[in-house]
C-alpha cells in the first residue's frame, strides 16, 4: 500500500522559485480546501508529474514551467511502501529523474525510459492510466469505469488484480497466429506455383509431342519430294535424249516451284521475324525481375522455367529455318535445272523451227 508523506515543488505552473511543500502524514486523512485557483489541482498535478512525467489535468509538458523563472523546475515527492522509503525527484531544466530507496539513489545507467518503466512496474506497480483512475479521481477529468474504454479497463483490473500475463499470452497467440497465416500464404503461394510449374511442362510435352509429328511429317514429305525429283530428273535425262516433247514434260512443275520457292522465301522471313520475338522475350525474363502487366514480382523459378520455354522455342524455330532453307536451296536449285532445260527447249524449238524452214523449203 503506497502512504505519501510530503510533497513539494519550485517554479511548478504558478508557484515561485521557493518550494511549496504539502505535509500529507500529519493525519490518518488530509483534507486540502481552497478557492477556485488557489492550486488545489496543482497538488494532483505535482505528484502525477513526479511519478509519471506528466501533469494530472489535460495540461502540455512546456507549459508546466513557470513562465517568468523559465528553468529550474523541481518537484519532490515522498511516499512508503510497506518497510521502504522512497523518494522521487524529477525536474526540468536541468532535466532530473532520480529514485531514492531508504535515502540511497538507485543506479541510473539504465535509459530514461528503463528507469520510468522499473518504477511503474516494480514500485508502484500502477501505470499512469491505473493511477489516475483508482488512486486519483479528480472531478475534472475523471471518467467512470464503465465509459473508458475496453484496451483501458483491461489494464486498469490487469493492474489491479495483477493478471498481466494474459496480455501478454494474448499477444503471443495473436503473433503465432499471425505467424501461421503467414506460412500458410506461402504454402499457398508454392502450390500455385508448382501448379504453373506443372501447367507450363504439360505445355511443353505437348509442344514436343507436336514438333515431333510435325518434323516426321516434314521428312516424309521430304523424301518423298526427293523421290519426285529423283523421278524428274529421271524424267528430264531421257528427255534430253528424246525430242521436244520430252523437254516439255520435264518442265511442267516450272510454275509450282516458283510459286513454291515464292512461299518459302515469304515463311522463312516470317520465321526470322519469330526468332527476334524469341530473343526478346528470353532477353525480357533475363533482365527484368517485376511482370510490367500485373506488377508482381517474377519468381526465379517462373523466369526459369519461362526463359527455358522460350530458349526451346526458338531452337526449334532455328531447326525450322534451317529445314526451309535446305528446301529452298533445292528448289533454287531445280528452277536453276528448269531454267537450263528452258533454254535447251528454246534451242530446241529453234532447231525445230529451223528443220520446218529446212522443211518447207
Amino acid at each position: 500500500m503506497i502512504r505519501f508523506s510530503k510533497v513539494k515543488w519550485k517554479n511548478f505552473l504558478s508557484t515561485g522559485a521557493q518550494f511549496t511543500e504539502v505535509k500529507l502524514d500529519k493525519a490518518t486523512t488530509t483534507l486540502v480546501v481552497g478557492e477556485n485557483g488557489a492550486g488545489k489541482s496543482t497538488i494532483l498535478d505535482a505528484i502525477c508529474f513526479c511519478l509519471f512525467n506528466k501533469p494530472f489535468r489535460s495540461i502540455n509538458k512546456p507549459q508546466l514551467m513557470n513562465s517568468i523563472n523559465g528553468k529550474n523546475l523541481q518537484v519532490e515527492l515522498e511516499f512508503s511502501i510497506g518497510s521502504k522509503e522512497y523518494r522521487i525527484v524529477r525536474g526540468i531544466k536541468p532535466g532530473i529523474f532520480e529514485i531514492y530507496v531508504n535515502g540511497t539513489l538507485l543506479n541510473q545507467d539504465a535509459a530514461s525510459k528503463d528507469y520510468q518503466k522499473y518504477l511503474e512496474d516494480a514500485i508502484l506497480k500502477l501505470n499512469y492510466k491505473s493511477f489516475t483512475q483508482i488512486v486519483i479521481l479528480g472531478s475534472a477529468s475523471f471518467t467512470p469505469f464503465m465509459q473508458l474504454p475496453l484496451g483501458h479497463r483491461r489494464e486498469i483490473i490487469e493492474d489491479i488484480l495483477d493478471i498481466q500475463i494474459f496480455t501478454v499470452m494474448n499477444s503471443v497467440l495473436k503473433d503465432k497466429n499471425i505467424e501461421i497465416k503467414s506460412k500458410i500464404t506461402d504454402i499457398d503461394t508454392k502450390i500455385e506455383i508448382g501448379k504453373n510449374k506443372v501447367k507450363l511442362q504439360q505445355q511443353y510435352i505437348a509442344t514436343l509431342e507436336h514438333d515431333k509429328q510435325r518434323k516426321v511429317d516434314d521428312v516424309q514429305k521430304r523424301i518423298l519430294e526427293s523421290n519426285q525429283e529423283v523421278s524428274q530428273l529421271t524424267s528430264l535425262v531421257d528427255a534430253e535424249r528424246g525430242a521436244k516433247g520430252n523437254l516439255e514434260s520435264s518442265i511442267q512443275d516450272s510454275f509450282e516451284k516458283r510459286n513454291r520457292y515464292t512461299e518459302m522465301g515469304t515463311l522463312l522471313r516470317k520465321l526470322t521475324e519469330r526468332i527476334k520475338v524469341q530473343e526478346s522475350s528470353i532477353q525480357f525474363y533475363h533482365e527484368h525481375d517485376l511482370c510490367p502487366t500485373c506488377s508482381q514480382d517474377l519468381v526465379p523459378d517462373l523466369k526459369h522455367s519461362a526463359i527455358t520455354l522460350h530458349t526451346h522455342k526458338l531452337e526449334e524455330v532455328q531447326t525450322a529455318i534451317q529445314t526451309l532453307t535446305e528446301q529452298l536451296n533445292d528448289t533454287e536449285t531445280r528452277l536453276n535445272e528448269i531454267a537450263e532445260q528452258e533454254k535447251k527447249l528454246a534451242d530446241e524449238k529453234a532447231k525445230l523451227l529451223e528443220a520446218s524452214k529446212d522443211a518447207d523449203l
